[in-house]
């Protein structure tokens, strides 16, 4: 009988595995709009809907949070994934994202299952990691409130997490992760040009998908060095340095450091408050500590490479989350949101390291096999329950009557263009449905401006407002250049009911449209536009203290409504431009109720204006006394050019890399500059 092909051998497992999984979630592939809104998954296909009609990765967004650059919505990667198949199948977004969604879902364990190959595991035990992170929820044995959640310890978290809440961003990241770390095991063992310039790509893709991707890549790759016999050797480490700077390159105009520090700055508030007390600093020093003991038992153990690796992965991102979930201790931002790559970690260590045991360090080869042979049987019991779980949670809806597609199409026919307020659920899904400026936005982590968190949470909470609630929301509104407001009252079919106090606009603004127990409010302005003449003594001068603090805003507000200012006329020029025309006297300014951002430049009458910034992170411009035509451009600024060319040094590095006689000058050259400073020295 003629032996089968190795490459069918090799291939074959994963593509099984990959058809398991998406006949699995295969209803995924005909939902459109879902039934219910809960989920942030709105916010990403209102991103791809912008990127199927406006492809523009790096220029400003005005449509969320008073404006923000486009690389602060979100890590783009995932939303140019919906948006190009789209393009390609003609699909809606609603529909592309999903089917997208489904097939990143199912290629995750075969990923799984060539990491384990990339790193020497046995081929079947590699190929059983891949159905073990099918079926099973290991962050659900360990953490009772996810199995509760859940309705039983049994059911899919990784698709749970999905469907419900709308990680497929950190599912995609998670996905490009895994095969970032297959790459960089090869490019460690075999340091061919090929895996050196792939590992560097799918390094970029990972953190191009999501945050919480870069630092699960991070360390998977720290494991990944440390898991090897000689740890410590120097060329390997500038090996993975020399990985991660090409790739911080490549990714860099899609990721700058501008909106690494947005997201820095912003994710200790986002989904509960992150402080580095002493106590994270000691647990951290505590962790240390104990991963030198872990390397220690590891190697007199002889355990393999492969477990060593998986071993050291579960103990970092297992610590994160579970350091959350049963102490209440954040070592990092929203620290829970690891454990869906805790999950594939451990399902790693829990069969390598089962089918390790049993076969080496008991030498029992015979109770290895079986040790497989029951992880197939009970797969094969757990299937059904996963099947319908999944179905169970795929539930298509009308989206034309959802009170969120209801008032994103009102705004966009009654308040075309103009800024609002929306509330929880229908502001994660007004742009899914049109084109809604907003005040709020779908990714609050890429905020730009400082102070909107803040006022935000003051706006829905109320907090330490008293009687002046209603008149401090309207301060903010105004200062930030709202036009409308709607709050859900608690009978509304809104998912969230943000608003503590809904009627805190009764009596102080026009209400100007009801509908199903929503209600949208007027905010008054003294002109259209979101450019205003203000005296330059009434430009808050200072960042306020919290949502409390309106001092500075409500001084800026009077200039605002004061009829003797004279008339601005603003008009978006497209995303990230906008025209002015403005009469000034003396002592006069422009303020611009759009997010200040250095890339922003502008020009009155041909010559080139500074931009600054207020207290409330916007707009300043002093064009002096006289009537200007001014241009507002956001380009970037020197940051995007120092971003374009690190992507195009990259771009150079790969194809130096890639070329036999580039790569062997490149060498040469190296090596002559290393022997002249050796030379340099030896005469010093």
């Amino acid at each position: 009988m003629r032996r089968l092909p190795d490459w069918f051998l090799l291939a074959a497992p994963g593509v099984a595995l990959f058809l398991l999984n998406l006949a699995i979630v295969w209803p995924l592939l005909s939902l459109g709009f879902p039934a219910e809104y809960s989920s942030i998954e709105g916010a990403f296909i209102g991103i791809a809907t912008h990127l199927r009609h406006h492809f523009s990765l790096t220029g400003w967004f005005p449509y969320w949070y008073g404006g923000i650059p486009f690389p602060n919505t979100y890590p783009p990667l995932p939303h140019v994934l919906t948006a190009w198949w789209s393009w390609v199948s003609g699909h809606s977004v609603a529909l592309s994202y999903h089917q997208v969604s489904a097939v990143v879902y199912s290629l995750i364990p075969p990923a799984l299952s060539c990491l384990a190959l990339s790193l020497r595991a046995p081929r079947w035990p590699a190929w059983m990691v891949g159905l073990f992170a099918t079926l099973a929820s290991p962050s659900a044995w360990l953490i009772h409130p996810i199995a509760t959640e859940m309705g039983g310890w049994r059911h899919a978290r990784r698709f749970q997490v999905l469907a419900t809440f709308g990680e497929f961003p950190n599912l995609t990241s998670v996905l490009f992760c895994l095969i970032a770390l297959s790459l960089l095991a090869l490019s460690f063992r075999s340091r061919r040009p090929v895996w050196i310039v792939l590992a560097s790509l799918a390094c970029a893709a990972t953190a191009l998908s999501n945050w919480l991707g870069a630092l699960v890549l991070a360390l998977g790759a720290l494991s990944l060095l440390l898991s090897q016999e000689d740890l410590f050797q120097p060329k390997r480490w500038a090996l993975a340095m020399l990985i991660a700077l090409l790739a911080y390159g490549a990714a860099a105009p899609w990721l700058p450091p501008s909106t690494i520090a947005a997201i820095r700055r912003n994710a200790p508030y986002v989904g509960g408050r992150f402080e580095s007390t002493p106590l994270v600093y000691v647990s951290v020093l505590a962790g240390i500590l104990l991963t030198l003991a872990l390397l220690w038992a590891l190697r007199v153990t002889g355990a393999s490479r492969a477990l060593r690796f998986a071993a050291l992965w579960s103990y970092f991102l297992g610590g994160i989350v579970l350091m959350a979930a049963k102490r209440d201790l954040q070592l990092l931002p929203q620290a829970m949101r690891y454990h869906i790559a805790m999950e594939l970690a451990l399902a790693l260590l829990i069969v390598i390291g089962g089918y390790w045991f049993l076969r080496e360090a008991m030498s029992r080869p015979q109770l290895s096999r079986v040790f497989l042979g029951a992880l197939l049987v009970v797969g094969a019991v757990q299937l059904p329950v996963t099947w319908e779980y999944v179905r169970s949670l795929v539930r298509p809806g009308d989206a034309t009557q959802s009170i969120e597609a209801q008032t994103a199409r009102w705004v966009e026919a009654n308040l075309p263009g103009e800024r609002v307020f929306l509330p929880g659920s229908v502001s994660q899904w007004a742009d899914a449905f049109g084109t809604v400026t907003q005040f709020g936005g779908g990714f609050d982590n890429g905020i730009a401006n400082p102070s909107n968190l803040g006022v935000r949470y003051q706006i829905y909470s109320s907090e330490g407002a008293g009687e002046r609630d209603g008149e401090i929301a309207v301060t903010w509104l105004k200062a930030y250049g709202v036009r409308a407001v709607q709050v859900s009252l608690p009978d509304s079919p809104e998912h969230f009911h943000d608003f503590r106090n809904p009627g805190k606009f009764d009596g102080l603004l026009d209400l100007i449209w009801e509908h199903r127990a929503m209600r949208m409010y007027r905010v008054p302005a003294r002109h259209p536009g979101l450019a205003f003449v203000v005296p330059e003594n009434a430009t808050p001068r200072v960042r306020p203290r919290d949502g409390l603090d309106t001092g500075e805003a409500r001084r800026y507000v009077a200039a605002l409504e004061d009829p003797a200012m004279p008339a601005a006329q603003f008009e978006w020029q497209g995303a990230g431009e906008a025209a002015i025309t403005a009469a000034l006297d003396a002592g006069q300014v422009v303020s611009v109720q759009a997010s200040y951002h250095p890339g922003w430049e502008a020009w009155a009458d041909g010559r080139a204006l500074r931009v600054e910034e207020d207290g409330l992170g916007q707009i300043v411009l002093r064009p002096g006394s006289g009537r200007h035509a001014i241009r507002l451009a956001f380009t970037g600024g020197t940051e995007s050019d120092l971003t374009r060319s690190a992507s195009a040094l990259s771009l150079a590095v790969f194809l130096v890399i890639l070329t036999p006689p580039l790569r062997k000058r490149a060498l040469a050259q190296g090596e002559a500059y290393l022997a002249r400073l050796r030379a340099k020295r030896r005469l010093g």
